[in-house]
């Protein structure tokens, strides 16, 4: 061996690599006598040389403390393979399309292929095709008011309302009110059920559940439509149903809701939430969490197997509806709220909220029309009916 290979040897002695000289090795060119055997050992030692440079300046470090990242050494310096780059802020929603409806816009509902609205002005139950923005039929309800609660399960739409018929502005607490079952093969009303003070809808698996104005929760057989349990409860007006739970607010405690066990037909549970959440009277089911919007501008998740708040969200004052979309989003509409009796009608406008459920972070609101009435999410995206310019709003 000559001094110049015994040289190396030492140096990549101090590589943390050493089965690499074996290979190293076998390229080493031979110590054979020719005519100029300076100009050839010269050149072995430069080859031998960048391949030393590569070897040193580059190395893969892989760490036995504890640390699963693996991180590449590049001239002495440490950088880690992967980086978290800072995510940009969610965009906002926005309206994609519009639908114009007669009569004014009231309750929504999604099912059966359709969003179904109800028109204030003309009694009547609007069904539009969501994939068209075209309307498919209009039912008429024979209310003083038309619907004020909209439903969909147990094979039909469900709608709630009534008052007088000589003067609809008197609403379900005057007057007679009805739970109405309509057909969504026909388009027609096939059912009527009086129920007095009706005011708010939900289904659930084999039943029907009311709002009472009068201090109940009724519960109706879908198919005999007949009522088969009364359940007091002060003044309910949001109401929202799972297979095993009914949630329901109340108007008069505030910041209260009552849970309902359906196979006993008694109240399980009282859970203190935000402030008035019976005035806002807004339920919504999530996957995990049940919602329930507070007038104190905010949103409280209840989970249901512990019947405690998990999380609230200060969504901002004058918080209308809520709708889950079932992967992750919470959708809040809210509107402002008149600055005095002799101006009902808003200055500012109403806002759309997308929330993420799991961070509790929105997305820059987006400004609709002043007045805001119901919302349903389906197929992808958010209709929300818009009272001030009588249209429903398809928000993605």
């Amino acid at each position: 061996m000559t001094d110049l290979d015994e040289h190396i040897r030492r140096r990549l002695d101090r590589v943390p690599a050493p089965d690499l000289w074996p290979a190293i090795q076998d390229r080493v060119p031979t110590a054979t006598p020719r005519r100029r055997p300076p100009r050839r050992s010269l050149v072995g030692a430069g080859a031998l040389a960048t391949v030393l440079a590569v070897v040193l300046v580059v190395t893969v470090v892989v760490r036995d403390d504890g640390r699963d990242q693996q991180e590449l050494q590049v001239g002495g310096r440490e950088v880690p393979t992967s980086t978290t780059a800072a995510l940009p802020p969610p965009s906002g929603p926005r309206i994609v399309s519009s639908v114009t409806v007669d009569g004014g816009v009231g309750p929504m509902t999604a099912g059966f292929g359709s969003v179904w609205v109800g028109s204030s002005l003309h009694r009547t139950l609007v069904r539009i095709d969501p994939a068209t923005n075209e309307t498919l039929a209009t039912i008429s309800l024979g209310t003083g008011t038309g619907a004020v609660g909209l439903a969909v399960g147990e094979g039909a739409v469900w709608a709630v309302g009534g008052g007088d018929a000589a003067n609809p502005r008197a609403g379900p607490l005057v007057g007679e009110a009805f739970l109405m079952r309509i057909d969504p093969r026909t388009n027609t009303v096939s059912a009527r059920l009086p129920l007095e003070g009706a005011y708010g809808v939900a289904v659930g698996p084999g039943a029907i559940w009311v709002a009472s104005a009068r201090d109940h929760l009724w519960r109706v057989d879908p198919v005999r439509m007949e009522v088969t349990a009364r359940i007091a409860i002060d003044l309910p007006l949001g109401v929202a149903a799972t297979a095993d739970a009914v949630w329901v607010t109340g108007g008069r405690v505030e910041g209260m809701v009552e849970r309902v066990d359906p196979s006993r037909n008694v109240v399980t549970a009282s859970i203190a939430t935000g402030r008035s959440s019976g005035a806002v009277a807004t339920v919504a089911i999530g996957t995990q969490l049940v919602w329930v919007g507070s007038g104190d501008g905010t949103v409280t998740g209840i989970d249901p197997a512990t019947n405690t708040v998990r999380t609230t969200l200060r969504v901002g004052r004058g918080l209308q509806s809520l709708a889950d979309d079932g992967d992750g989003t919470l959708w809040v509409a809210s509107s402002p709220i008149p600055t005095s009796p002799s101006s009902p009608t808003p200055t500012s406008p109403s806002t759309i909220l997308r929330v993420d459920v799991a961070t509790g972070k929105s997305s820059p609101p987006l400004d609709v029309g002043p007045q805001v009435t119901g919302v349903a999410f389906f197929d992808g995206a958010l209709w929300v009916g818009d009272r001030s310019r009588g249209s429903v709003l398809k928000i993605q």
